[in-house]
């Protein structure tokens, strides 16, 4: 029973994770998100910071994985420059 039950929270676990990489995904709340969070980017308009996630010399779209001993796979899909 409890190889069960761990199974379904790492399922429900992914599942959530995945969901959030999909809203974070979508750049007009990535753009809010940035402008919240990020001091530099206080200062500009959402649609600026769209612009800057749009560009992809600035902002690149990763799909990288790291795997941490005893924590995991740790996935990276977005690097700022």
């Amino acid at each position: 029973m409890d190889t069960i039950i761990k199974d379904t929270l790492s399922q429900h676990k992914i599942m959530l994770d995945q969901n959030c990489k999909l809203m974070i995904s979508h750049e007009e709340m990535l753009s809010r998100i940035i402008k919240e969070f990020v001091e530099e980017a206080k200062h500009l308009s959402i649609e600026e910071i769209i612009k800057i996630v749009q560009d992809e010399h600035r902002f690149q779209r990763l799909n990288n994985e790291n795997s941490i001993p005893g924590y995991g796979t740790v996935r990276f899909d977005f690097f700022g420059c």
